[in-house]
């Protein structure tokens, strides 16, 4: 038991209570014990007196046998002495002098000098008149030692009974207090968040009121376990979903501390989580804006910031969240990257740009021309006027239908139903054929080879065609007179793959991850030389990846390009090869 445990309260009060009681009952017994011994003893003496008044007269000479009868003087515990109206000493001890001279002066009765009670009184004749006086001293000895053995009982009694009520009380408050401590256990561990088993508790059938608190405890826990259970799986699926958010979130509480943020909120502002206060975080960030502005003054303030941090663009909002009391408690921030979404819309804009340019240099060509021809002009000059404007529409066409083609792509609006299982090494070796005459003319050395037995792809037959020409075009284009262009074909891991390889001008390394952008040119003045609308690869990639496949170049710069295109061979077909 612990010393200011309600437990140890209860028996001590218990205890001093059965305490109190006992010492009053032995107190007040003793005191009415000491009162019935001198009633008893002051009874005894006027009954002696009265009988002895009845037998001793100055006629009959003095019955002394009587007086020691009545009186016992010879009691060990007594002496007497008999007194005549000349005070002459009628009877009595040694003492008799002495307990006259002593006690001369007393009232009649019983009276307690002296630790003794010494008893006076008279004894009248026939005619009423006090013819002796008597004199007992009795020692109070007795009596005391009868109290002390009382009291002595009366101690053993109330120890027995402390020791009674101690164990009773004990055991009764064992039956109230056990239950209401591991209800405090209970409540310990649920503010500790241990999981509570209240079963445990024990009321041994007993239905009080402890009883029915174990059972409302119970109820309340049990309530208490599910709110707190369905909390818990509310708080890790959202602490799940902002850990795993790609947009930062950071709490702030009404005074600028930092409560909560997420890996997203530290990789996109790239902050030290040292540091802990709003106003130290953007500062750093070199936002003008602060807790106060965006708590009280939000109507006037912008909520939303950009931001340009490195190579990331980010948008910053700002937004106040209120307590169950409709206070404010203080700002949510939310950190936005907008990287691609920039990186789109200048894409866009450059495309935008990139067509307009495109399709303004050939109607200004052919306007101009087309003027030439309202002039009355020379019968040469009007065929090179034609040719031109043939020229230049040819030019836009293809354009359009570059951009056509793409379109498509992007909406993704395949036809599935074009999709085919045929032999890409037949075709590639076909298309090597067509193209040979071109690759001549430069005198390049271009070979083809089929390395194994390939299975049949399954793709846009006509569309992969027009990517493996673009490939091969585009090598014989950039790689300069005499050079060499080798074509593979060959089949691994369930991939055809084609792969071309020349020794032309190469691609410097940096340029390398844009070449896929549309009307992107290495070189802008040679591509359009060579009658390109800077789609090509473009095209290519759209197709190949439409197809399941994927095209990847390596090159270096001066020492020529290699261009590999992967496409997934036709299932069936390939487990029949395997």
């Amino acid at each position: 038991m612990k010393k200011n445990s309600l437990q140890t309260r209860i028996i001590l009060i218990f205890v001093l209570m059965i305490l109190v009681i006992l010492f009053s009952i032995t107190f007040f017994s003793y005191v009415k014990i000491e009162q019935v011994y001198k009633d008893s003893l002051l009874y005894g003496y006027n009954s002696a007196s009265k009988i002895l008044s009845k037998n001793i007269s100055i006629d009959n000479d003095v019955n002394y046998n009587n007086f020691l009868s009545y009186f016992s003087i010879y009691n060990e515990n007594r002496i007497g002495a008999l007194i005549d109206n000349n005070n002459n000493i009628i009877k009595g001890d040694e003492n008799a002098r002495n307990i006259y001279v002593q006690y001369k002066d007393l009232a009649y009765g019983l009276n307690f000098i002296d630790n003794q009670y010494v008893y006076k009184s008279f004894i009248e004749d026939t005619n009423g008149e006090i013819i002796f006086t008597i004199y007992i001293v009795d020692s109070a000895k007795f009596i005391q030692q009868q109290l002390f053995d009382y009291v002595k009982i009366g101690c053993a009694l109330i120890g027995v009974f402390l020791i009674l009520a101690f164990i009773i009380s004990y055991l009764l408050t064992k039956n109230i207090v056990m239950p209401i401590n591991k209800l405090r256990k209970n409540l310990d561990d649920i503010i500790k968040g241990n999981d509570v088993k209240i079963d445990e508790i024990e009321t041994h059938g007993i239905k009080n009121e402890v009883y029915d608190l174990v059972e409302k405890f119970r109820f309340l826990s049990n309530q208490l376990n599910e709110n707190v259970n369905e909390i818990s799986n509310q708080k890790a699926q959202i602490e799940t979903i902002l850990l795993h958010m790609s947009d930062g979130v950071m709490a702030f509480d009404i005074y600028g501390n930092l409560i909560y943020e997420n890996p997203a909120a530290i990789r996109l502002l790239n902050i030290n989580t040292k540091h802990k206060r709003f106003d130290d975080i953007f500062k750093k960030l070199n936002l003008d804006v602060n807790i106060e502005k965006v708590i009280f003054l939000q109507d006037f303030t912008s909520s939303e910031q950009r931001l340009v941090i490195g190579d990331s663009v980010v948008n910053i909002y700002f937004e106040t969240f209120q307590k169950e009391d409709d206070v404010i408690g203080g700002v949510i921030v939310l950190v936005q990257d907008i990287t691609k979404q920039v990186k789109l819309d200048d894409m866009r804009k450059e495309f935008v740009s990139n067509v307009s340019h495109e399709l303004k240099t050939p109607i200004t060509i052919i306007k101009g021309y087309a003027e030439a021809l309202m002039d009355d002009i020379d019968p040469e000059m009007h065929d090179k006027c034609v040719n031109v404007i043939y020229t230049e529409t040819n030019r836009m066409a293809r354009l359009v239908g570059d951009l056509l083609q793409l379109s498509r792509y992007d909406s993704d609006k395949v036809n599935e139903e074009k999709r085919e299982s045929f032999d890409l090494g037949e075709l590639v070796k076909g298309i090597a054929q067509n193209l040979s005459i071109e690759a001549e003319k430069r005198g390049h050395d271009m070979q083809c080879y089929v390395t194994a037995e390939v299975p049949n792809v399954f793709a846009e037959k006509y569309a992969m065609e027009q990517v493996i020409i673009n490939i091969i075009s585009n090598s014989i284009k950039y790689t300069l007179d005499n050079g060499e262009i080798k074509i593979y074909v060959g089949f691994l891991y369930n991939y055809a793959y084609v792969k071309v390889i020349d020794n032309g001008i190469g691609i410097p390394k940096e340029l390398l991850p844009r070449v896929f952008e549309r009307f992107y040119r290495v070189d802008k003045a040679r591509s359009r030389e060579q009658g390109g609308t800077g789609l090509g690869l473009a095209i290519a990639k759209e197709i190949i990846e439409k197809n399941n496949g994927n095209i990847d170049i390596i090159s270096e710069l001066d020492k020529g390009t290699e261009v590999i295109i992967k496409i997934p061979v036709n299932q069936k077909e390939g487990k029949n090869n395997g």
